[in-house]
């Protein structure tokens, strides 16, 4: 996952629908018997993913860092580290790499 400061966003924020992860969670589950394998791939990653997210952004969601992190872009990107942190064992990773930047000073 690539994630922003201000943490995960919710997938599909302002769908057109009110069930529309439903709907797409149906409509890639539809496949048939000549759907094909790129057909049937595509969707079971599709689906994957969206569970993934949905986990991942509940797990960050109900983490609370205690560290008093600096306002602004730096302080903000840490933050979501430590939470990625505080996430590892629910994550079930062993190992994570982080990035983070900010602006250059002279």
């Amino acid at each position: 996952f690539i994630l922003s400061s201000s943490g995960l966003p919710d997938f599909n924020a302002a769908p057109s629908i009110s069930d529309m992860d439903t709907v797409i969670l149906e409509l890639n589950n539809a496949t048939r018997k000549d759907s094909g394998i790129f057909a049937e791939t595509w969707s079971n990653l599709l689906s994957e993913s969206m569970a993934s997210h949905e986990l991942l952004k509940t797990e960050l969601d109900a983490v609370d860092v205690s560290t008093a992190f600096p306002t602004g872009g730096i302080g903000a990107q840490l933050k979501t580290v430590a939470q990625l942190m505080k996430t590892k064992e629910s994550r079930g990773v062993v190992r994570d790499i982080f990035y983070v930047s900010g602006r250059k000073r002279n």
